[in-house]
């Protein structure tokens, strides 16, 4: 899931720390949780900012099979985290129920 967010002191941010205005690509990854892959739209390290009110092109994209999470702006990758080549994705909408408890059924679809 692709959003915009203000956050501090989560601890499933990627790379960890306090973010004012940024990106978030959240993935629930089996066997390690949420987490959120942030983009800092500061301005700094050439990353973009909301001001100007110039459209951009965002994407986000997650391999399996190398485990490489990006977010993309404008066809340039500008920030990435590596997880375990294979680490497979559940749908956000499976994730809040694993977060609430599935049901005998559901956990034996994930086996």
């Amino acid at each position: 899931m692709l959003s915009f967010q203000n956050d501090r002191g989560k601890s499933i941010l990627r790379p960890a720390g306090d973010y004012k205005e940024s990106l978030s690509f959240r993935l629930y990854i089996v066997g390690q949780g949420n987490h959120e892959l942030k983009l800092p739209l500061d301005g700094k390290s050439g990353r973009p900012t909301l001001k100007g009110g110039k459209p951009h092109n965002i994407a986000e994209t997650y391999n399996v099979k190398t485990g490489l999470e990006a977010i993309f702006i404008d066809g340039e990758m500008l920030v990435t985290y590596q997880y375990p080549a294979g680490s497979k994705v559940l749908s956000a909408a499976l994730a809040e129920r694993i977060n609430r408890g599935l049901s005998k059924f559901q956990k034996q679809m994930l086996r």
